[in-house]
């Protein structure tokens, strides 16, 4: 699927590698939001003092917590599975962030 979208040239793997580059932009961004959400969680278990209602929210703070953080890295599995559906050749490996990566490098040239 080659096609020009104002004068750049577009293929599902670019798009793949661009979806990459935002991917772990966002990815930074969110877990470190995830560690301020497990700290609070501590919080509140440590301010519960035996508290079983407060526990028990603290509990579920923490678990809904750590779903998030997972869900955030099952994103490269996502973005992939995506990916080789609709065609590109993308693999499996874990998300490279490296500025040096090939996902970075696509940013830069669409400019």
């Amino acid at each position: 699927m080659n096609q020009d979208f104002l004068g750049v040239e577009l293929t599902t793997d670019k798009i793949a590698n661009i979806i990459t580059g935002f991917a772990c932009w966002l990815i930074g961004i969110v877990l470190a939001v995830m560690v301020i959400f497990l700290v609070i969680a501590g919080v509140r278990y440590f301010l519960a003092r035996g508290n079983e209602t407060k526990v028990a929210d603290a509990t579920k703070n923490l678990t809904w917590t750590l779903v998030g953080i997972l869900v955030i890295l099952a994103t490269n599995v996502i973005i992939a599975t995506i990916a080789n559906f609709l065609g590109a050749d993308y693999s499996f490996i874990p998300l490279n962030c490296n500025p040096q990566a090939q996902g970075a490098q696509i940013l830069t040239c669409l400019r």
